[in-house]
């Protein structure tokens, strides 16, 4: 929360504590009342154009993570020269706390916390994401006694306690490292001493003599100096883990490692904190951590309430509004709370629409986040980007889901729009689908072509004219605006009458943010029926003028 910045349309409840990559907060979605994790950056990471660059790109994946072992990832949110992320709040205790107040693990747990963190960097690197940073302070045990990990991609280098010898990040790199946090659980401490780690993990016999016998062995393949001697992948290390565990410790080995980390958690949590180190500086030189051996992280509090995450640079609301928190109601309070009563605005709405249009052409593309937030099981979730174009929505390229659909629909789905024509893939490849508000059927690539094509219309600078234009009581505060619009002369608009035809006798107000510019910020639209539920529609925009190279896939 640099310089006052908060990410926009949440509520700020408490600080949960500091590391490395910044401070992490808990707060309230204010449309729905989920509650969730946010790590504003610190200022060498979030002002850092290296970092920034890469980081959105990985946003985009991350968001499309989907494991058990991974705390999911939300968005990745710029605002100026700060940055942040939105992440899954866990309820867990975190593997450095139950290691500093507990001690060593033990095998069977130690081998649920290795098997959980290569579950999820199977899923990660699947998806071309490196963690960069595998340690204990990026693995949280949850209630059910399984290991999560977090925090990827945030860092440029990893602690030198788990460093691979002499390698840029990648894949082997973050095997190296879980083995070395396995090997942490094993025996209390890292592989290598702290002051002369970078040079042991190169040059140092690999300590395998200090774990149980069963166990050598994963130890000596995950830590080999030559990446092509470890592994080839997560998956296959996997395999390997699992075969020692069943041959050392017997096919209940992982329901017993479980129930163990459940009680050292338990333990953990109860214990008084350990006295918290300062957090290590990562203003070294581009691309290098200064962080000294073994100033490690400071665990967030008792209870790691931590998040993780991606997509977009806006508000990503993948975010269990339905699925994950089993809250899909809307939230009573304002989306876009003002200090003082709206008043009449110096410009008219046919006037502030122009302001606008002008301002969003200037900047030709941008990202967003989009929530659709209604009863039942009818919710639209969506975040991405998209480029401008002459009287029509333009091209967008975003991933699109119901998070509260019994199936099929509650899976992100990557979706792009151009023209007429929405693009949906399946395991055979993409699809060209009419990108139409009704699909005309049942089958799951017309559902996601709808999906998406709403989520086009309501996210558009289009709507946002069009509220503006046909507003009937325009206020504002600052640059905060809020208006009724005629839900007749929507549904008239050649452009926007698929998305408000529906909603025939529905009262339509809104509330737009801007910055000074103009941009737009933030759209709150409420559809509210005389009887029965109404219908909540928001988005965030962010890095408007960002480039934006969308095409029709091949």
């Amino acid at each position: 929360m640099s310089d006052g910045w908060t990410v926009p349309g949440f509520i700020q409840v408490r600080e949960l504590g500091t590391d490395a990559s910044g401070r992490l907060v808990l707060a309230l979605d204010d449309l729905t009342g989920t509650q969730v994790a946010i790590k504003y950056l610190n200022e060498s990471l979030s002002r850092d154009p290296g970092f920034r660059d890469r980081f959105r790109g990985d946003a985009r994946i991350l968001g499309r993570v989907e494991d058990p072992n991974v705390v999911q990832f939300y968005e990745y949110v710029e605002g100026g020269e700060n940055a942040a992320i939105i992440m899954e709040l866990v309820d867990g205790v975190g593997l450095r706390r139950i290691l500093a107040t507990q001690g060593p693990a033990g095998p069977l747990a130690a081998l649920a916390v290795f098997s959980g963190a290569l579950l999820a960097l199977g899923a990660a690197h699947a998806k071309g994401v490196v963690h960069r940073d595998v340690s204990p302070e990026n693995i949280l045990v949850d209630r059910s006694g399984a290991a999560r990990m977090h925090d990827f991609g945030l860092s440029f280098r990893g602690a030198p306690a788990y460093l691979a010898p002499g390698s840029q990040p990648g894949p082997s790199g973050d095997l190296y490292a879980a083995t070395a946090v396995f090997f942490e659980c094993l025996t209390g401490r890292p592989p290598y001493p702290a002051q002369n780690a970078v040079q042991a993990h190169r040059d140092a016999p690999i300590p395998a003599e200090a774990v149980p016998v069963p166990l050598q062995n994963l130890v000596v393949r995950g830590l080999a100096k030559n990446p092509a001697h470890r592994p080839a992948s997560a998956a296959d290390f996997l395999g390997e883990l699992e075969e020692a565990a069943v041959i050392a410790y017997g096919p209940s080995w992982e329901s017993q490692g479980r129930a163990r980390l459940r009680e050292l958690a338990a333990r953990a949590e109860a214990a008084p904190a350990p006295a918290p180190l300062p957090p290590p500086s990562m203003n070294g030189p581009a691309g290098q951590s200064t962080r000294a051996p073994r100033r490690r992280r400071a665990v967030f509090g008792g209870v790691a309430v931590v998040a993780v995450a991606a997509v977009t640079g806006m508000v990503l609301f993948g975010m269990g509004g339905g699925s994950a928190h089993g809250n899909n109601t809307p939230a009573t309070s304002s989306p876009a709370p003002t200090t003082a009563d709206p008043v009449t605005p110096s410009v008219t709405g046919a006037d502030l629409a122009d302001l606008v249009a002008k301002a969003a052409s200037g900047k030709h593309t941008a990202a967003f986040t989009y929530r659709r937030v209604a009863c039942c099981k009818d919710s639209t979730y969506a975040n991405g980007t998209f480029r401008l174009a002459a009287k029509s929505a333009g091209a967008y390229d975003m991933t699109v889901w119901n998070p509260v659909a019994d199936k099929d629909f509650n899976k992100k789905t990557r979706t792009i729009l151009i023209g007429g024509t929405a693009y949906v893939p399946d395991a055979l490849g993409w699809h060209p689908v009419p990108a139409v508000r009704t699909p005309g059927g049942t089958d799951v690539l017309r559902g996601f072509a709808s999906l998406a094509a709403n989520a086009r219309w309501a996210t558009s600078v289009a709507d946002i004219t069009g509220l503006l234009r046909d507003s009937s009581d325009l206020a504002h505060t600052g640059q905060v605006y809020t208006g009724t619009a005629a839900q007749p002369k929507l549904a008239a608009d050649p452009l926007l009458g698929s998305l408000y035809d529906p909603y025939v006798q529905y009262r339509v107000t809104f509330t737009l943010k801007v910055d000074t510019g103009y941009l737009p910020l933030q759209l709150d639209v409420k559809l509210s029926a005389t009887n029965g539920p109404g219908v909540t529609l928001r988005t965030v925009y962010t890095g408007w003028g960002r480039k934006a190279d969308i095409k029709a896939p091949h």
